[in-house]
C-alpha cells in the first residue's frame, strides 16, 4: 500500500516530527502523557527524514546524515555495500580504510560489520595485493530486506509502533492504524530494492 498524504498527516503535522509534541495534531495519541510520547517516538522513529527514505529509494542511507529508521549497524552495512558495489562497477575492490573514509563511518565498528556480512555471504573479501571487498557476480542481486533482517531482526519491518509483543488488527495498539500502512510501504520498498540498483543511482553531494 503506497504512503498517502492522509496517512502521513498525523506525523508530518507535528505529532512525531517536531521536537516539542503538539497533541492536537495527533488524534491517535491524543492525551498520551509525555513519558509515553517519548516511548512512542523512541519505538517509531517516524520523522520527515524517514518519510524521505521511504519515498526516495533510501538515498539518505548513502550520505553522511543519520537515518532515524535503522540502527547504526544497518546504516553502515547498507552504506558500505552500496559503496562496494559502486567501486566494483568501476573494476575496483575497495579496502576497509577507503570504505570507512568514503561513507564517514568508524573504522573498527564498520570492519566488524563487514566481517559479519562476509560470513553471511552477502559480500566477499580478499587479502593482499589487489584485494578488497567485492560481490560475487554469479549470485542474485542483494535485496535490502535480507541485509536489514540480518542486522535489525524484524523490529522495523514487522514490529509494533508501540513496541508491543502482540499487536494486530484484532488487538491493535493506539497507533496501529496509522503505522501499519507506513510499515507496509517500507516493507515493499526494501523488498523491491537491491544494493545493485541503489549503486546505479547518482549520489547526493554532502553539505559542508
Amino acid at each position: 500500500m503506497p504512503i498517502s498524504s492522509r496517512t502521513l498527516a498525523p506525523f508530518v503535522n507535528g505529532a512525531v516530527t517536531n521536537t516539542q509534541p503538539r497533541w492536537r495534531c495527533a488524534p491517535a495519541i491524543r492525551g498520551v502523557i509525555p513519558q509515553e510520547y517519548k516511548k512512542i517516538k523512541r519505538s517509531l522513529y517516524i520523522t520527515k527524514s524517514t518519510i524521505f527514505v521511504a519515498t526516495n529509494q533510501l538515498s539518505l542511507l548513502l550520505n553522511k546524515n543519520s537515518s532515524p529508521m535503522f540502527n547504526k549497524e544497518t546504516e553502515y552495512a547498507l552504506r558500505s555495500l552500496v559503496y562496494i558495489q559502486r567501486q566494483n562497477n568501476e573494476g575496483h575492490r575497495p579496502g576497509i580504510d577507503e570504505i570507512t573514509g568514503a561513507i564517514d563511518a568508524p573504522r573498527f565498528y564498520t570492519a566488524k560489520i563487514l566481517q559479519n556480512l562476509v560470513r553471511q555471504g552477502f559480500v566477499q573479501s580478499q587479502k593482499g595485493k589487489g584485494g578488497g571487498f567485492f560481490f560475487d557476480h554469479d549470485k542474485p542481486d542483494l535485496v535490502l530486506r535480507e541485509v536489514i533482517l540480518s542486522t535489525e531482526g524484524d523490529r522495523v519491518l514487522n514490529g509494533c509502533g508501540f513496541g508491543l509483543k502482540h499487536c494486530d488488527e484484532e488487538h491493535p495498539c493506539a497507533l496501529h492504524n496509522q503505522y501499519a500502512p507506513i510499515r507496509a510501504s517500507i516493507n515493499q520498498l526494501v523488498t523491491q530494492t537491491t544494493i545493485q540498483s541503489l549503486a546505479m543511482k547518482p549520489t547526493t553531494p554532502r553539505s559542508h
